[in-house]
């Protein structure tokens, strides 16, 4: 199984050190969704893996990657790309709390002193509106208050 590290340690001794302990790759933050995507990619490509994962399944949600299509309850969710996107980090970041700032580096490309944080509040609610039960009682992406965000499948 490929292994990436994803750390924010970047010194020359600490790059070695995980490559030698056996990493594929090693990616520094900060780093965008696409970096991470490509390099997944790479790796998988050099060990003949997969390009991706075909699907993920929470609940009555099933996301297909290669597709960029989500089903709620069998019926087809319409995402912005930007919501397929986060919703894509959240899914790749499991029980992590995520702040808004590492999503707008993340997923935007962006930081607060570009864009204000508020943009990720705005989308992780559509997201909420469009597959979670009860919006107003999330099972799934979390607010964890004063920090960010969580998803819990």
């Amino acid at each position: 199984m490929p292994i990436i590290l994803l750390t924010a340690l970047g010194d020359e001794k600490d790059r070695v050190a995980g490559l030698e302990m056996g990493a594929d790759d090693y990616v520094v933050k900060p780093f965008s969704l696409r970096e991470v995507a490509a390099r997944v990619k790479s790796v998988l490509r050099r060990s003949g893996g997969p390009t991706r994962l075909a699907t993920a399944i929470f609940s009555n949600i099933r996301v297909d990657f290669d597709r960029r299509r989500v089903e709620r309850a069998g019926q087809e969710v319409e995402l912005t790309r930007l919501e397929f996107d986060l919703l894509c980090f959240l899914l790749g970041n499991p029980n992590r709390v995520l702040s808004r700032d590492e999503l707008l580096q993340s997923v935007w490309d962006s930081s607060a002193e570009w864009q204000d944080p508020a943009t990720v509040t705005v989308h992780v609610r559509r997201l909420r509106q469009k597959l979670e039960g009860n919006p107003s009682e999330p099972n799934h992406i979390l607010t964890v208050y004063g920090v960010g965000y969580r998803f819990e499948s």
